[in-house]
């Protein structure tokens, strides 16, 4: 069966606007992919109805720019190829070890999903279970994602928040891992590092959930280690290659 020529040319739209690390104007657009002006002002307002672009206006100038839209079907995919199973064993190890419950994390809009849990045999429990969600900035798992989104992708999900968040979120890539006190339950506390996939990109999160007065002592936290070292393995496992041996 031949290609479709319409779709060749929508994914191709797609692939530039991912790939770049600003919003581009229609006239770049035509100029980088060669599709004729009318049917590229089409495909874009298309591919906004869907969800998958946005347009910002300054002045007479209109600028394009990819949703988080792609990155949802990303991360559905990853799952479709095992990221529980690769990540399970793993959490379940840092359940042991801390005696708390650890969780998997993907973001869904705006909300961090717990997408699994390995829970700790205490008969102390957390509000936590596969399918919950929470607001991304207020979690640790949330922030460890959106720390390591491209540049455009983060400014759309925070651009509604107020206070900004931008800082914490440098900080937190800074850091190599994010940390969440009492911010969604008062007296929890949780560390999460990023997951990243073949491609380079954060997929989810792992982390821990306990007592802030247990988990988050003071100073350098001590399930910090264990945690980064999780999140680097389910990573190596889903093909990521990183340059350094911390998150980039």
């Amino acid at each position: 069966m031949p290609p479709v020529p319409a779709v060749k040319r929508a994914l191709s739209v797609l692939e530039l606007l991912v790939h770049e690390r600003e919003p581009l104007m229609l006239s770049d657009i035509v100029a980088r992919t060669g599709i004729p002006t009318a049917s590229c002002h089409a495909i874009m307002h298309t591919l906004q109805e869907a969800g998958y672009v946005s347009r910002r206006s300054e002045g007479r100038t209109q600028y394009w720019e990819p949703t988080l839209a792609l990155f949802h079907l990303g991360s559905a995919v990853v799952s479709r190829f095992g990221i529980r199973d690769i990540a399970m064993p793993y959490l379940r190890e840092l359940s042991a070890a801390f005696d708390v419950p650890a969780h998997l994390g993907v973001l869904v809009g705006t909300d961090v999903m717990y997408l699994e849990k390995a829970a700790a045999p205490s008969f102390i429990q957390f509000n936590t279970f596969p399918g919950k969600l929470s607001p991304f900035h207020i979690t640790a798992l949330g922030r460890a994602i959106a720390a390591w989104l491209p540049e455009a992708e983060q400014r759309t999900l925070t651009a509604a928040l107020s206070p900004p968040i931008e800082g914490l979120l440098s900080e937190t890539h800074a850091h190599g891992y994010a940390v969440e006190d009492s911010e969604e339950i008062d007296g929890v506390g949780c560390i999460a590092a990023p997951v990243f996939g073949a491609d380079g990109t954060v997929v989810a999160s792992v982390g821990l959930t306990g007592f802030s007065r247990d988990l988050l002592p003071g100073g350098d936290p001590p399930a910090v280690p264990a945690v980064l070292d999780a999140a680097r393995a389910i990573s190596a496992e889903l093909g990521y290659r990183p340059a350094s041996a911390l998150p980039a």
